[in-house]
């Protein structure tokens, strides 16, 4: 996925490891809930609203403009997380709610909320409840108007606490990218009794799903060998960097007379079948270019040394 495929009613978190990173995840999160005229909520921790107002000028943003129409707020722990001096999760929750309803009736079409998470390892009251707190946010967001990211520190959480927080977001931002996250289990599961039980269930179909795609795998890889090396049509499969063969079927050994053990590891330029080596350069430039290469007229140089058309059926 991408940035750009949010929409409300998505939960997901952020794991970075460095300033650099979180400002790249975070920033561009921001700005395209204002691209899209959303109304923006950012609860500040580990930052500053300074540093973090900062991060959002550099972008050459309006903040004069959003802080004084209010399409931007930024708000600390106590003013969020921590209202009322203990954190609870429904309270939370109500906080949301009520933000929500208001940028719709001030005519947002949803509320784009961010939260730095460093406030649950001050050992405040209540924070105990965050993995909680972050699976009943999954009975919330499907239906409402609001779309969350949760940022944490991997440097600062422990390895414990970041695999609830994994399992507690359908969606996963790490490395720069977003995974849709077949990690997530459900509210229903994450609160009930029966979590370890579910968590066994779930462990259990994972095998096996694994097994039956690892043999459907198989017996693909089974049907293309079986085509590829059956084909009367000269085909070979090289290494797109050098060029070097790393398989070639019966029909190439007959144009190019040359076994399929004299080719393999060999690049097409050091087997010279090609008549003009620009062919060669040709096809890279169009592979580069459009990520696949089709009908694009060549000469290879048969057994006899003689020049033999060929034609790119499709090439990756």
């Amino acid at each position: 996925m991408d940035l750009s495929e949010l929409g409300p009613g998505d939960h997901l978190c952020v794991l970075y490891r460095t300033e650099e990173e979180h400002r790249e995840l975070v920033v561009p999160f921001v700005r395209q809930g204002f691209e899209r005229g959303e109304k923006v909520v950012y609860i500040a921790d580990a930052h500053t609203a300074e540093e973090i107002l900062g991060y959002l000028r550099d972008c050459g943003m309006d903040l004069e403009k959003l802080l004084w129409t209010g399409q931007l707020s930024v708000l600390g722990r106590e003013d969020a997380y921590m209202r009322g001096g203990i954190f609870d999760p429904a309270a939370m929750i109500g906080l949301l709610e009520e933000e929500t309803s208001l940028a719709l009736s001030q005519g947002y079409p949803c509320l784009r909320v961010t939260g730095e998470m460093a406030w649950a390892l001050r050992g405040l009251p209540g924070s105990e409840r965050l993995i909680e707190y972050e699976a009943r946010l999954n009975r919330f967001f499907p239906k409402s108007a609001c779309l969350a990211l949760c940022q944490y520190d991997l440097r600062s959480f422990s390895p414990e606490v970041l695999l609830g927080v994994i399992d507690t977001h359908p969606l996963v931002v790490a490395g720069g990218r977003v995974y849709d996250n077949f990690f997530y289990v459900p509210p229903e599961k994450m609160l009930g009794e029966g979590r370890a039980a579910a968590e066994l269930e779930r462990r259990l179909r994972d095998l096996e799903e694994n097994r039956r795609l690892r043999q459907e795998l198989r017996q693909e890889c089974d049907k293309f060998s079986m085509a590829f090396l059956a084909s009367p049509v000269p085909m070979a499969l090289t290494r797109r960097s050098d060029g070097k063969l790393l398989e070639a079927n019966r029909a190439f050994e007959d144009l190019t007379g040359r076994s399929r053990e004299e080719v393999l590891g060999k690049s097409t330029l050091e087997l010279g079948v090609f008549r003009d080596r620009s062919d060669r350069e040709r096809f890279m430039k169009r592979l580069e270019e459009a990520g696949e290469v089709r009908g694009l007229e060549m000469s290879f140089l048969d057994a006899r040394g003689e020049a033999e058309p060929v034609s790119s059926r499709r090439s990756r």
